[in-house]
């Protein structure tokens, strides 16, 4: 069984690799946005510089698990390649362990690559705990996974995946607190703001001196929700 997971992961790293729009998902979108985002900020707004690495790391996080992790489940899930596994008596949790491992892997090298930069390219201000602000960052990665692998899961073709990626996306970047505070944002938007994920990161990754129950327990309630739903989806795609 481990021999399969290992050889899984492998072959997904392999396979990410290989394909451009993972790539692009992974790490183009994520470095563009972080270089022309962070460029005008430190123009218009200097003391962004306190909150430009963990604005710019929920931002990657969010492309990279909303746009970057479904594709492969969604591909695997909607092809021969199930029943194959299935035929061979190979347990498809590999499957989600290999996509997690994998995503998770290429979102830490680029939210490294983001803390890292960040000082140098934009005068931003490292973490006053940084082992703190790994620990919130890796919970934070692992939760907006879980979303990516319920889209690629739960949609039946490309296109309805693509559709459903955008809409778990483009709110999560213009209304959770990365682009513009979210204390800016019409009371409606901000009720709406508060089902997703990255408003709480945010919350979190600027507060590390005074985390409070309020912040990170609706983010761990999240989490829960999500990991519960991923589980549902996978039994009902295994009875079909």
């Amino acid at each position: 069984m481990m021999k399969a997971i290992l050889y899984s992961i492998w072959l997904q790293w392999k396979l990410d690799f290989r394909n451009k729009s993972m790539l692009t998902s992974y790490y183009v979108l994520p470095i563009a946005f972080f270089l022309i985002v962070g460029a005008i900020y430190k123009e218009v707004n200097p003391s962004y510089a306190n909150s430009i690495i963990p604005s710019m790391n929920v931002l990657a996080i969010s492309i990279a698990a909303y746009l970057g992790t479904p594709g492969p489940l969604n591909t695997f899930f909607n092809s021969e390649s199930k029943k194959t596994y299935i035929v061979g008596n190979i347990d498809l949790k590999v499957i989600l362990l290999s996509t997690f491992v994998s995503a998770f892997t290429h979102i830490s090298i680029i939210g490294g690559g983001i803390i890292m930069l960040s000082p140098i390219l934009f005068d931003a201000v490292l973490p006053v705990d940084m082992w703190m602000y790994l620990g919130w960052l890796a919970l934070s990665i692992t939760i907006s996974i879980i979303i990516g692998m319920i889209i690629g899961i739960s949609t039946k073709n490309n296109s309805s995946m693509t559709m459903v990626s955008q809409l778990a996306f483009l709110p999560t970047m213009l209304l959770a607190g990365i682009i513009l505070p979210a204390s800016i944002l019409p009371n409606i938007l901000q009720d709406f703001s508060k089902i997703l994920p990255a408003t709480y990161s945010i919350e979190i990754l600027n507060s590390l001196d005074d985390v409070t129950g309020k912040m990170f327990m609706p983010l761990l309630a999240l989490g829960t929700i999500a990991f519960i739903s991923l589980s549902v989806l996978y039994k009902r795609r295994l009875l079909n």
